[in-house]
């Protein structure tokens, strides 16, 4: 059923919005679309120095609401909107296209208009915000479902690759925080692995595929693994020989903290900024990759390959760095199972459940068929490729042996029962942790390096400072001229000196405060700064030097204390009033039950407090590591949420998907909440059977749904759409007029095919009715005036007919059929005065 038959014009609120009610419903109905806006996004839209790229504009409401508040300073709206709906706002002058700092686009165009913003200067600042309309968020229209999705998928991998273009203040920052515990570099691995076949493992769905053979095979093979799978391993009984991990951020820690369970024996591979709260807290051996300090030092080793962007990408790297003649792929999919899975089980995103938010993005996997994927898993695809080709040209084979992972260049498919392994070998290198000569040589080292930095980054802050004090006295006090030429002078001295005194320091600390400095470069109009631009743009850059210098300077006060801190662990008699500040300042608590496991006989001789503060600590990390409601988690339910389940099953009904369908079925088969998901089955269900010519069967899912009662609200309008369409082409029209009296009942946009199926139906009083309410809502709607007029005439009801269409001749003087309509009424000399 067509739900367009009778497209809707702008309709208009008691508070006096006007607004296309096809997109926006009921929601500006209560309280009018200010109070709406004001409550839904708060202050958030309104921050200074943003670009805010919004998913629709609310009939226009939004743009109007932004324009009424005042535009920050330095922000900008991008707003996108299906093609159909920028065209009719577009006609209606609703878009503001005049004004600089707004633009609305298709999503064909969104990426020139926002270069046109400077989009990239906003990522550097952390200044771009996807936000999304009333509109999208009620998806009235089912275009703004997967034009969230695209936009959601294409703005993260935007951002991913403008922001590791200038490298970041957390890598620094990790990278300083570990220094004391990066001990051993990972160049010790080169070469030492010749012959052997590795199995590389990462947390894709097809990781599950391969773990019963992997345990058969695990004597003759090496086994490498992202950290992120240590909850699954452990749950199978498996344990790797060597365990990645690279990225920075807590959100590390909060997927792979079940790696804290394994042996002491196997090996941490970790970027020099990995985070710091795994390093920090690892029992094991670990090694690191890259540098030891984020600056230029004769302690930074030789390291080996070790490219990005994910964890993998290292890990292939390492590998073919280790010698192995062979590499074994699992769990590196790179794309959706057929259930809508990006990982394996184990996971936070298998426990919330199957994803449904998948754009129409696509992927060819190794078994022939297309299966879904997202914009970095396909940017992924292309550097893995890249990367098997160099494994190839070292004399390594790379292979992925599942059928449903994305094909990639250079990486060929064999099934695992077709490859033959070599015999079991003996163990390999053995990497011990550190003894403590080993560490207190390194400390010492390290101690010498970092009071160097220090003095530079002392002396860096000290010059900005003095800077400062040049820029604030040079200027008169309109800020218009200079009057003390001595804080100039000095001021251009300050500038040499930081460049020739303290170059490599100064241009670390430049990145410490990038984000500070790339605000001067203003990616928001140049009209917008004041008369004293010199004088604020000198006070923010130095102020940028001095921030960044102590942010540095922080960094390395905190990397001396923990340095004391690891050689007060070496003791049996530790200085407990520096160690455990350090520990809790850190979050490091496993720290406490390492020390107690190394020293049994220092334990035994601990203070009653001395224990309790240990064991203090200790519950903390059990806290740490056994947390379950985590943001991760959160953040993959929300991909799970049913709702866009059926926002995704209206897109495949539409574009004809059968394919898709039954790969969302069997995702709701899966999914966590049975009882909930249900109505969402049962009406897949009925899409395929509708798509199968089997309407019968489409009607017994549906009339189940409808059964459901309250359970099935929220899919109860697409589910009486499609019995009345069902219906209506059976020629049903009792069962159709009953599936339409239900959509009127929800929604008055349904009024006017309710109407006409009570005209064929018998009931034309009814319909005049119907269309008057209609009429009420909405009266300017000239589609439906015009089939009034025409029912009106059909009843003999003249006058009615006759005073209708002068109304409408009145707006609409050119108005061909309200003409000939009006000239019927001429003709009929006879009126049935019983008629409303």
């Amino acid at each position: 059923m067509d739900t367009a038959t009778a497209p809707l014009e702008f309709c208009v609120n008691v508070f006096g919005d006007e607004y296309i009610y096809d997109i926006n419903r009921e929601a500006f109905a209560r309280i009018g679309s200010a109070a709406v806006f004001d409550g839904y996004f708060g202050a958030e839209l309104f921050e200074e120095h943003r670009l805010n790229v919004v998913v629709g504009t609310d009939s226009g409401l939004l743009i109007r609401h932004i324009l009424r508040k005042g535009l920050p300073k330095g922000t900008r709206y991008l707003f996108i909107e299906p093609p159909h709906v920028l065209a009719k706002l577009e006609e209606a002058g609703l878009l503001a296209e005049d004004h600089e700092e707004i633009a609305c686009v298709s999503h064909d165009n969104w990426r020139m208009a926002a270069e046109r913003f400077k989009i990239t200067e906003y990522f550097y600042i952390n200044g771009v915000s996807l936000q999304l309309s009333i509109a999208a968020r009620d998806a009235n229209l089912s275009e703004y479902v997967e034009l969230s999705w695209k936009l959601d998928d294409e703005l993260t991998q935007l951002r991913w690759e403008t922001i590791a273009n200038i490298g970041g203040e957390n890598f620094i920052a990790c990278t300083v925080q570990n220094c004391a515990d990066n001990v051993v570099s990972a160049t010790l691995l080169r070469d030492a692995y010749q012959g052997r076949t590795a199995v590389l493992m990462g947390g894709g769905p097809s990781l599950d595929e391969a773990l019963p053979w992997i345990a058969a095979n695990r004597d003759r093979l090496v086994l490498l693994a992202v950290s992120r799978i240590a909850r699954r391993l452990l749950e199978v009984g498996l344990t790797p020989d060597f365990v990645f991990s690279v990225d920075p951020t807590d959100l590390s820690f909060d997927i792979s903290r079940e790696m804290m369970k394994y042996p002491d024996n196997v090996v941490f591979v970790c970027a020099d900024h990995a985070n710091p709260l795994l390093l920090g807290q690892w029992h094991g051996p670990s090694l690191y990759l890259g540098a030891l300090l984020p600056w230029d030092s004769e302690l930074n080793p030789a390291t080996l390959p070790h490219p990005g962007p994910t964890v993998t990408n290292t890990a292939l790297a390492v590998a073919t760095a280790m010698g192995f003649n062979r590499v074994i792929l699992t769990g590196i999919d790179l794309c959706f199972s057929a259930e809508g899975y990006t990982h394996a089980k184990g996971s936070n995103e298998r426990a919330a459940g199957p994803r449904f938010t998948l754009s129409g993005m696509r992927t060819q996997t190794n078994g022939g068929w297309y299966a879904n994927t997202t914009a970095d898993l396909a940017n992924a695809i292309l550097s893995m490729g890249v990367q098997a080709g160099k494994a190839k040209e070292a004399g390594m084979e790379v292979i992925n042996p599942s059928p449903n992972a994305a094909r990639v260049a250079n990486v060929e498919h064999r099934p695992l029962d077709e490859i033959e392994l070599p015999a079991p070998a003996a163990a390999g290198l053995r990497i011990a942790i550190p003894g403590a000569d080993e560490k207190r040589r390194h400390y010492d080292a390290l101690e010498a390096d970092l009071r160097n930095a220090k003095r530079h980054s002392d002396a860096v802050k000290a010059l900005a400072e003095e800077a400062l004090d040049c820029n604030g006295r040079m200027y008169s006090e309109d800020g218009l001229s200079i009057v003390d030429v001595a804080a100039k002078e000095r001021m251009d001295r300050i500038e040499e000196q930081l460049d020739a005194d303290h170059p490599l320091f100064s241009q670390l600390i430049k990145t410490l405060g990038i984000r500070d400095l790339i605000k001067l470069a203003k990616p928001f109009d140049a009209e917008e700064m004041d008369e004293t631009e010199a004088k604020s743009t000198g006070e923010a850059y130095y102020k940028a030097y001095r921030d960044g210098a102590d942010k540095l300077v922080k960094l390395v006060d905190a990397a001396l204390d923990r340095l004391e801190c690891r050689r007060q662990e070496e003791s049996d008699t530790p200085d407990w009033d520096k160690v455990l500040p350090r520990w809790k300042d850190d979050r490091h608590f496993r720290r406490a039950a390492l020390w107690l496991a190394r020293h049994p006989a220092a334990a035994e001789r601990l203070t009653a407090e001395q224990r309790a503060a240990l064991d203090e600590l200790t519950q903390q990390y059990e806290t740490l590591l056994h947390q379950t409601d985590t943001t991760h988690l959160n953040d993959a339910k929300r991909n799970s949420a049913l709702s866009a389940s059926r926002h995704r099953a209206r897109s495949l009904l539409k574009n004809q998907q059968p394919d898709e369908l039954k790969k969302l079925a069997m995702a709701l088969e899966e999914h966590p909440a049975k009882e909930e998901a249900q109505p969402y089955r049962l009406l897949v269900d009925g899409y395929l059977a509708e798509l199968n010519n089997d309407p019968q069967a489409a009607l017994q899912s549906y009339i189940a749904i409808i059964d459901l009662k309250d359970q099935a609200e929220t899919i109860l309008e697409d589910t009486l759409l499609r019995v009345a369409q069902i219906c209506l082409e059976r020629a049903d029209g009792d069962n159709a007029l009953f599936a339409l009296e239900g959509l009127a009942q929800l929604s008055p946009i349904y009024h006017p095919q309710y109407a006409e199926l009570l005209k064929l139906t018998g009931q034309p009083q009814a319909a005049v009715g119907v269309y008057r309410d209609f009429l009420e809502r909405f009266p300017t709607n000239l589609f439906v005036q015009l089939r009034l007029a025409r029912l009106y005439l059909e009843l003999g009801a003249n006058d009615s007919a006759k005073q209708l269409l002068e109304s409408v001749l009145e707006k609409h003087p050119d108005n061909e059929a309200a003409q000939r309509l009006l000239a019927e009424t001429r003709q009929i000399r006879w009126n049935f005065s019983g008629v409303p």
